[in-house]
């Protein structure tokens, strides 16, 4: 029979085991999302000069009507298509991977109003 201590210590070992497991499966993904992000920039690179001094916030567009009805620069997007944005540079790009092509390019449009809590 085993005791106490050596429960525990099992116990503690099974919890570390599973953490070190849980943090390389977080950061699998996370080096998987940086890459594809970079695949796709060096893909949109080659139709159109990207600013080269600041790094994009990248999204991908989950609910194409309800921008469609908010602004008529995603007016040819689909959900899946992937939005580039270059604060800096106030330029948004709406990017399709399947098909290589580039749906929109504007300047950044960032608008807040009382309703959405700013003041």
């Amino acid at each position: 029979m085993l005791k106490k201590p050596a429960i525990v210590f099992v116990i503690v070992l099974l919890i570390a085991v599973a953490a070190c497991l849980g943090w390389q499966n977080w950061q699998l993904k996370h080096n998987d999302i940086e890459a594809q992000n970079r695949q796709m920039l060096k893909a949109l690179s080659t139709h159109l000069l990207l600013p080269q001094d600041e790094d994009p916030t990248i999204a991908i567009i989950k609910d194409v009507d309800t921008l469609k009805s908010r602004q008529a620069f995603f007016n040819d997007a689909r959900n899946g298509d992937q939005l580039v944005i270059y604060a800096e540079a106030s330029k948004a790009i709406i990017y399709r991977e399947e098909g290589d092509l580039i749906i929109n390019v504007g300047p950044l449009n960032l608008t807040t109003t009382e309703a959405d809590g700013a003041q």
